[in-house]
């Protein structure tokens, strides 16, 4: 019901920011004095309508008034009906005025009447034809007004995580006294000169940036006075496959909630955070205050040891506290999958997990037979697959079927099994599931390289030098304090067996590590048990943008009018030029689904997002295509220049062919938004 609600208001947003298009247009048709024959709401079959002098009626009076007019010698004007009609049709994606002499689709539909179209003067046709974009320019100019007057709650543009391996974590500073890297903490001021007021911006800016020369981006560091300059050579996100810097928003220490008890019961038991409400806020760690995730990562990253912590926290059911025991960080190696998508891949000297889909995933968020937890034994030809290995060998078979097998209820109790799926692999080379390693909670591993090379990929490791393990990173700190040593290093003893109920007999192997690989493993820092993907519990840092004044908030209103306009026609460059895709725009489907989801974050939220659809609806009229405001503009100044219309076959051929254009994009983004939608 939720959903619907807010579907019903997104339509009925939608529905305004139409009818103001078509009012515009309606008003200066009868300013200019052009009869107009229908204005409507809705394209297709009338579903109701009214006309002053024969009243609301189901369906059209078109039919009974053309009657009527035939009987008094074809002359409106004896009759006190009005000659418009207002019209409400059954498909509510759009709407149109229909003017005596002039139907987009139609170009034969001419009158010589002296109220038509053609016999209006050409400058004030160019004002009809441009009264619906410029009206809608107005309406999302006064909505971002209301907006930024009331407020806006938006996420910052501060950086809370930077991706390893990113362009933001590879970013060089323009002067080299600075650092390697954006860095946690940064405030993004800019990028390619365009300012940067929201964390949405940092995306948006990455992705209309030229793919051929690195982005500048301006940053703020806590501690350092002046703005540092960075430059990015921006590559495609995993996602999306738009130009990304790498980049996550700053996150609280206030937790989200999730409204699935059984999902919160995994999320406190993988990060240690048994008996803390969902909405908790951690207020100290270790008797330090703290406010965002960024600080409590900061603080755990410096301890020495793995002694307990004390937590405290604040929630609706008053103050408490608990102990966390930080565990050893991994080390991480980079793997490049395809296309310059770069994984960084964590592990022990080698030892890593396998891939498998997120215990935490929602069912309805897994596709094709997959569940929660399930963890993959083969992959096509790969055997025991890590994170990036898995993925490039899904890729591999982008469009085509795929058999995979993978080992569900393992770790939970013996009754675990094999399963074997056929999947179905989509172009864009998944398969429909969040993936996450097996590190945080098995120890269960992949093809192993260097000093563990000894133990065959997919065993489950059980101890090591007698001390049972549950984790991977459990074992530095035990080879670190092992008695086990030489003059060269450290030799320790390592249990294992396979998950294979018909062979789980446990085996020794036998592993050294010199010297300089122990003291590697001392050097690993500290981080919330279970690991740092503990941030995505926490809700975004937000704050509310509002303008100071009256005077502000209309400065504010033109000023994102501008950028968002501007931002519409360069995301058309864009296309052109290769680094935005077709795939990646919206129809009227996937913005219905966005829509959808933006009214669950408040009516101020709605009220931007119709002003975002305002601005692009006129944009997108005002393209030099037939069947569309600019189209008809364009035919409006030939006629003026040269003294006559373009030739009657030449406006047919060409409104058949923006038909044909603009119908194929129609049916090309829909397709994809139903794809995305169910996840193929």
């Amino acid at each position: 019901l939720g959903t619907f609600f807010n579907f019903l208001v997104i339509a009925l947003g939608f529905g305004f920011i139409v009818f103001v298009h078509e009012l515009g247009h309606f008003i200066a048709a009868k300013w200019a004095g052009i009869r107009v024959l229908a204005f409507s709401i809705g394209f297709g079959q009338v579903a109701c309508s009214y006309r002053k002098g024969m009243g609301f009626r189901a369906g059209s009076s078109e039919p009974e008034y053309m009657k009527l007019v035939r009987e008094n010698d074809g002359d409106h004007t004896k009759l006190d009906i009005s000659p418009t009609e207002y019209r409400l049709s059954w498909l509510p994606l759009g709407g149109y005025v229909k003017m005596l002499g002039q139907e987009d689709l139609n170009p034969v539909a001419v009158s010589s009447a002296p109220d038509s179209y053609q016999n209006c003067p050409i400058p004030k046709r160019l004002v009809v034809i441009s009264a619906g974009v410029i009206v809608n320019v107005i309406t999302a100019a006064l909505l971002f007004i209301l907006v930024f007057s009331v407020g806006l709650r938006i996420m910052p543009p501060t950086i809370g995580q930077v991706l390893p391996s990113s362009p933001a974590a590879l970013a060089t500073p323009v002067d080299d006294q600075y650092t390697i890297g954006l860095q946690p903490g940064d405030r993004v001021l800019s990028i390619n000169n365009k300012e940067i007021v929201a964390f949405r911006d940092i995306a948006t800016e990455a992705a209309m940036s030229k793919a051929s020369k690195p982005a500048s981006i301006m940053i703020q560091r806590e501690g350092i006075d002046q703005p540092i300059e960075y430059l990015a050579d921006l590559k495609p996100g995993a996602d999306l496959g738009l130009l990304d810097l790498g980049v996550t928003p700053l996150r609280s220490s206030t937790l989200g909630e999730t409204g699935d008890p059984e999902l919160w019961s995994r999320i406190s038991d993988e990060f240690s955070i048994d008996g803390v409400p969902e909405g908790a806020t951690i207020t100290h760690i270790g008797g330090q205050s703290v406010s965002t995730f960024h600080e409590i990562e900061g603080f755990l990253s410096k301890a020495s040891s793995q002694e307990s912590m004390r937590v405290d926290f604040l929630s609706k059911q008053g103050a408490g506290h608990f102990e966390i025991r930080p565990e050893l960080a991994y080390m991480t190696n980079e793997i490049e999958v395809d296309d310059g998508l770069i994984l960084d891949l964590e592990h022990v000297f080698g030892l890593t997990g396998l891939m498998q889909v997120d215990p935490d995933a929602k069912l309805s968020s897994i596709k094709q037979g997959l569940m929660p937890g399930d963890i993959f034994i083969e992959i096509g030809a790969l055997d025991y697959p890590t994170i990036p290995e898995g993925i490039k060998e899904i890729r591999k078979y982008s469009g085509k079927p795929l058999n995979i097998r993978v080992l569900r209820g393992f770790g939970d109790s013996n009754q675990f099994k094999l399963i074997d799926l056929l999947v179905q692999v989509n172009d864009n080379g998944r398969i429909g599931f969040i993936q996450k390693p097996t590190l945080g909670h098995s120890t269960i591993i992949a093809q192993v390289d260097g000093p563990f090379g000894v133990i065959p990929p997919g065993s489950v490791i059980k101890s090591v030098d007698n001390v049972a393990i549950s984790k991977i990173n459990e074992i530095p700190l035990i080879v670190v304090q092992s008695t086990n040593r030489t003059a060269d290093g450290v030799t320790v003893e390592v249990t294992y067996s396979s998950f294979d109920p018909a062979d789980m007999k446990e085996k020794i192997a036998t592993v050294h590590l010199s010297n300089e690989q122990v003291k590697e493993l001392s050097l690993l820092s500290y981080q919330w048990p279970g690991g740092n993907e503990f941030r995505y519990a926490f809700n975004p840092v937000q704050h509310i943008d509002k303008a100071g004044s009256p005077v502000a908030a209309v400065k504010r209103g033109i000023h994102e009018s501008r950028r968002v306009m501007l931002q519409t026609y360069l995301t058309f460059l864009r296309l052109t030029q290769g680094t935005v895709k077709v795939e990646h725009l919206k129809g009227p489907v996937g913005i219905a689904h966005i829509g959808t989801l933006i009214a669950d974050e408040g009516f101020i939220k709605v009220l931007f997002f119709m002003a975002l659809i305002s601005i692009n609806l006129a944009v997108i009229n005002f393209r030099p295509l037939p069947i569309v405001d600019g189209g008809q503009f364009l035919f409006l100044i030939y006629e003026w220049i040269r003294g006559k219309p373009i030739p009657i076959p030449v406006q047919n051929a060409v409104t058949m062919a923006g038909l044909l254009l603009i119908g194929s994009m129609f049916l090309l983004v829909t397709f994809n938004d139903i794809k995305s939608l169910i996840g193929f």
